[in-house]
């Protein structure tokens, strides 16, 4: 069938879920992901919420006399049942009139449903093709666009509009625990041996809600996108500023107001705020084995402090540093971190741990990487062998030619 792509480009996330965006495309229909529409859960502005879904699609081109190549616990299927669940996340969110009209004009698919197509062909780490994703090409695929606004938090509807991120996230699982969209059966995610879940720092912060709605016989794991939030030691440089644009304001300055506005509530977190969310109280609140991803130089974090396009030097650039350097000891501190680092002259490292299970990272220009080869065969190392024993390895991003080792040390 022939899929038109028109709308999908402002609603993909990059980093697992890049949208072909180039017209028409020829895509079989088993490969899509489809839309369904819940039935108890609002977008912002009060349209209803969705999820996207794919069954395996290793059957996909099956003949007569084939094995089931989805199958568990047969020569030619899977061993184990794998789910991922995609949550997007864009760093961005609102919490009143001036935000949330901001946020609706310039990123509309963030705030309504409206718009979504009824089928996408997705990218990255979703990719049913054996050949570009060998390990995970046969599992079943959840996308859930963020059309909330709230980081997935949300239990309230505030001078109308609906930040109900929370209830999104529990009618998903609920809706594919006791309903099958395809085979006529009753709950297909209920035969499922583990659980992958990519998102942001909303999703992160409420793992252990997440663990108690679905069956204990499933592993749960997570990957941590782009999810680091930090103090803001310059948010005294704006206080002074109205915001209505977050994505260029202090996150501690905004994320408290919003936290209120969109009644949180968390069971793993020692404090009832918005600290919950800053990495240093989030990562260790985490019991589930998870994956971090983040820049060392990260777009959106420098951007909330004035510090984007990179600046070469002075007080902001020595701020910026710290900032940079409190990524990398996070990615020595816990144990699966997967750290890119591509912007620019950038003299420091990319820190890779399993080295020997991925390929290097390479930078295709000064503000460009590609990380899907990396990102899959990590996430493959953290599913299959939460125990295994990191390494590290530091490469030069600068190096126009490929990764070289560079001088920092590589260690057990």
């Amino acid at each position: 069938m022939s899929v038109k792509f028109s709308t999908v480009c402002a609603l993909m996330h990059v980093f697992a879920m890049a949208a072909l965006c180039n017209g028409e495309l020829g895509v079989p229909e088993y490969q899509l992901m489809h839309k369904f529409q819940l039935q108890n859960s609002l977008c912002l502005d009060g349209s209803p919420a969705v999820l996207y879904y794919r069954n395996c699609t290793a059957n996909g081109d099956r003949k007569p006399g084939d094995p089931d190549f989805c199958a568990k616990n047969t020569t030619e299927g899977v061993a184990r049942q794998q789910w991922f669940f995609y949550f997007e996340y864009d760093s961005g969110f609102c919490y009143n009139e001036e935000t949330c009209r901001t946020r609706s004009q310039q990123k509309p698919n963030k705030t309504s449903s409206a718009s979504f197509p009824e089928t996408f062909f997705p990218d990255g780490t979703l990719l049913p093709y054996p050949e570009a994703n060998p390990n995970f090409y046969k599992q079943y695929s959840v996308y859930i666009p963020d059309c909330s606004s709230d980081l997935f938090l949300g239990n309230n509807s505030v001078d109308g509009y609906s930040f109900q991120g929370a209830r999104i996230w529990r009618e998903v699982f609920h809706e594919l625990l006791t309903r099958s969209f395809f085979e006529g059966k009753p709950g297909p995610l209920s035969a499922a041996d583990d659980v992958i879940i990519m998102g942001g720092p909303g999703i992160m912060a409420q793992l252990d809600d997440i663990r108690t709605v679905i069956p204990s016989h499933m592993s749960l794991y997570a990957v941590c996108d782009a999810c680091l939030l930090f103090d803001d030691e310059m948010a005294s440089i704006y206080s002074a500023k109205p915001c209505t644009d977050v994505m260029k304001c202090p996150i501690t300055s905004t994320l408290p107001i919003a936290w209120n506005v969109w009644n949180v509530h968390l069971t793993n977190c020692p404090f009832a705020n918005s600290s919950c969310l800053l990495e240093h109280i989030l990562l260790p609140s985490v019991s589930t084995p998870f994956l971090i991803t983040a820049n060392t130089f990260d777009q959106n974090v420098l951007l909330r402090i004035g510090a984007w396009p990179l600046p070469a030097s002075g007080h902001l650039r020595t701020f910026v540093d710290k900032i940079a350097e409190k990524v990398r000891m996070i990615s020595e501190k816990f144990s699966y971190t997967f750290v890119h680092d591509c912007f620019g002259k950038v003299t420091r490292a990319v820190v890779q741990r399993y080295e020997t299970y991925f390929d290097p990272l390479i930078c295709h220009s000064s503000f460009g990487y590609n990380q899907t080869s990396a990102l899959i065969s990590s996430i493959s190392v953290l599913v299959n062998d939460a125990k295994i024993e990191p390494q590290y390895r530091c490469f030069n991003s600068t190096e126009s030619s490929g990764m070289r080792p560079c001088l920092h040390e590589t260690r057990n």
